[in-house]
């Protein structure tokens, strides 16, 4: 049974005034940029569900490495569409008149003096345009382009217009220079197709609706970018204006037909049946079979608690159901179950299901 836990309310570490907020009033300009943070997500999910990104806030894209706050970095990212020519160290430091910052400057800007400056593991600028920047060693093809791969000059070049610019000429080793794979045009079916690879990546051979998936995410990121007010709670920041993992699992999960799911309706078809249970009654246990299902894959402590119960009462109970029989171990659980009041549902239909669920786990194992 899952013990009592307790909720730490965590300050958030990126409660500071913000640099400006009216891309995220007018994001609907910005598909690109919205597009290139899904496809970030996507091309981490299948190593980690800890994560959250967050669009238009304090940068682009902020890419956070954890849902903790006290052990979350931060990446950074300025997502430019730009169909001009290559970057170079001279147009990154440009400035003029409609304008005093250059694109390099308003980055440096964004994170000096920063109580998350300390938090930051990476600040890039990622350009459909590419980068022209003088390299140290072969004129490599660079897709992304750190610091440390820039010839002194180039880097030297940089520093002084910085300094002129911001008052401070010191370029973080972080500061990377990207060119991405995400098209500029035909964006959103590329980006289809990357969900396609990573749900063929976690649930192989499963059948799912990309479209769907796609669709449902792409919404959740323009409703959590549009929002502008500050928070100063971590968790409060991540619900009104993040998109984290679990979202995405979820969201994965609904428009996926699992092998396993599969297999485990097949085996419940086999329980109904041996049990005698009517036809409106199995179709009643199988839509609450489902249900349980798809909550399991959720993070949701109630649920998990409930969960929690049903594995320890099968648990507890499989000797019966070894020795005495299937019926048998129904009518003994279904009591234990009815009986105890820390379950929040009392519904039969739904604790069948969940106890032909956890048992259909159980017997996986063996």
């Amino acid at each position: 049974m899952l013990a009592e836990i307790k909720t730490i309310k965590t300050a958030n570490p990126l409660a500071v005034v913000q640099r400006e907020t009216a891309g995220a009033s007018t994001y609907g300009k910005y598909e690109y940029q919205y597009h290139w943070a899904l496809g970030r997500v996507l091309d981490e999910h299948s190593n980690s569900t800890d994560y959250v990104v967050f669009i238009e806030l304090h940068e682009d894209v902020v890419y956070c490495s954890s849902i903790d706050g006290s052990k979350v970095q931060f990446e950074f990212n300025q997502v430019k569409n730009k169909s001009s020519s290559k970057y170079t160290n001279k147009s990154l430091t440009k400035r003029t008149k409609k304008d005093p910052n250059s694109v390099l400057g308003k980055m440096l800007l964004g994170i000096k003096d920063k109580p998350y400056r300390d938090k930051l593991i990476s600040l890039n600028l990622v350009a459909t345009c590419g980068f022209s920047l003088q390299l140290n060693g072969e004129p490599l093809n660079l897709e992304v382009i750190k610091i440390g791969d820039l010839h002194e000059e180039c880097i030297n070049d940089i520093q002084v217009a910085i300094d002129t610019e911001i008052g401070d000429k010191n370029v973080p080793d972080t500061l990377s220079f990207i060119t991405p794979t995400l098209p500029a045009k035909g964006f959103q079916q590329y980006t289809i197709g990357q969900i396609t690879s990573l749900v063929n990546k976690i649930k192989a051979g499963a059948n799912h609706n990309a479209e769907s998936i796609y669709r449902l995410l792409m919404d959740e990121l323009r409703i959590k970018g549009a929002v502008t007010y500050d928070y100063k709670l971590w968790d409060d920041l991540i619900q009104k204006k993040g998109l984290t993992g679990i979202t995405v699992e979820n969201t994965i999960s609904q428009f996926t037909q699992s092998n396993d799911l599969q297999v485990r309706e097949n085996e419940l078809t086999e329980i109904l049946n041996e049990l005698n249970f009517k036809h409106h009654e199995k179709a009643k246990i199988r839509k609450e079979f489902h249900r349980y299902h798809s909550s399991s894959l959720q993070r949701n402590l109630v649920v998990l608690q409930d969960h929690e119960i049903m594995k320890n009462i099968v648990n507890i109970n499989y000797s019966v159901y070894e020795d005495e029989g299937l019926e048998t171990f129904i009518d003994k659980t279904m009591e234990q179950l009815l009986k105890n009041d820390k379950i929040t549902s009392s519904h039969d239909n739904v604790i069948k299901a969940g106890l032909f669920y956890e048992l259909i786990c159980k017997n996986e194992e063996h």
